[in-house]
């Protein structure tokens, strides 16, 4: 698994250390300027500099370092000054550059282009790059399988990891939030949004974990802003779409979903927490939000009402239906707990049998909000 971050004070003693083996390796002598740094003093007092600089990321193999980037910006072209690797394969290399996508994507550059400065592997990335060392920017240079996956909270239990499993779903586990509430620090919901099957939003604290374990072909996006655990910057991805509309509360919305769904329908609502309060399908939705209830109804979207209460939620009286589950439409509804235990279980069902469609639930947790489930 690849991590791609940026340079932070943790990371100055141990990628001196990988610089200054490199560059005094002999192999390598002749890929480097001859005025280049390769006292070890030097090159730790130069990377204590360029921590500030906010441009420098280091590359990780699991917790191996491997290799880090020096990024640069002229007109709309993004420059990869420096690049430096102790290995490298196509899967590395595919990797790095879904990263350099993304950054390019996400800060509407047209163009990525590579200086070549540095020790690299010259006939493995120059085979995807122009004769001016530039890479276009597409998805199809990832010529990954597609496999279905889930992400689920990290908290889940055993009984839904198993099920997804032996449905031949790969798991994702979400981001151990830092600057959520930590009694929700574990919500899909507040952390990643989906846009389409090949496009996702995931706040910035999670992006590096998230980047990691998504396939190469997903193109994910940063939010504008920075989450917090207070509203609205708790919920800047917690809204939902359907049937070309966007249910949100402009108000808690992140700028970067409305430019990317800005050929949807806004359908406004009070409720800030729009997902959360929603079980969403293909063709309906089921909410315990009279607001939503009623905006979408007048759009001639599906809704059904459902009580409100009555879900377990860690720390508050009550969590929301929306965040006990994920629809798959080949799995229908999975649900994070068991179902009995739920007070309305024989409405929502009703509901289910009406509307064919299949239901999951574990035996081994309770009903509980767990921050939704995300199937691709």
């Amino acid at each position: 698994m690849i991590f791609i971050d940026l340079l932070k004070d943790e990371h100055i003693e141990e990628l001196s250390d990988f610089v200054y083996k490199l560059r005094n390796n002999i192999l390598c002598q002749n890929k480097f300027d001859s005025n280049i740094a390769k006292n070890r003093s030097t090159i730790l007092k130069s990377m204590k500099k360029q921590i500030l600089e906010n441009n420098h990321f280091v590359i990780y193999e699991e917790d191996k370092l491997i290799g880090y980037i020096v990024l640069d910006f002229e007109d709309n072209e993004l420059i990869i000054n420096e690049i430096y690797f102790d290995k490298i394969n196509n899967s590395i290399l595919f990797k790095v550059f879904r990263f350099l996508m993304d950054y390019a994507v996400s800060n509407l550059f047209d163009i990525i282009k590579f200086k070549f400065k540095g020790f690299i592997f010259d006939e493995i990335i120059k085979e995807h790059l122009d004769n001016q060392n530039r890479l276009e920017i597409r998805n199809d240079i990832f010529e990954e399988f597609r496999k279905k996956f889930a992400i689920v909270s990290f908290k889940s239990k055993d009984g839904l990891i198993k099920f997804l499993q032996e449905s031949s779903y790969d798991i994702i586990y979400s981001f151990n939030s830092n600057k959520l509430d930590k009694k929700v620090c574990d919500h899909v919901d507040m952390q990643i949004r989906k846009i389409n099957d090949n496009t996702f939003v995931c706040s910035k604290e999670s992006y590096n974990h998230y980047r990691a374990y998504l396939p190469n072909y997903i193109t994910l996006y940063v939010t504008e802003f920075d989450i917090s655990d207070k509203y609205p910057k708790d919920c800047l991805l917690n809204n939902f779409s359907i049937k070309n509309h966007l249910i949100c509360n402009k108000k808690s919305i992140d700028p970067v979903i409305l430019k990317l769904l800005k050929d949807e329908k806004i359908i406004m609502v009070n409720q800030g927490y729009s997902k959360c309060s929603t079980i969403v399908t293909n063709h309906f939705v089921i909410t315990s939000d009279k607001s939503i209830f009623n905006s979408v109804q007048k759009e001639h979207i599906e809704a059904f009402l459902i009580d409100s209460g009555e879900i377990k939620l860690e720390g508050y009286d009550t969590g929301f239906i929306g965040g006990t589950c994920g629809y798959s439409s080949d799995l229908g509804l999975v649900f994070y707990g068991n179902l009995e235990k739920y007070k309305y279980k024989e409405k929502l069902i009703d509901i289910l049998n009406k509307e064919k469609i299949k239901y999951y639930y574990p035996k081994d947790d309770d009903f509980i909000d767990r921050g939704s489930i995300i199937f691709n």
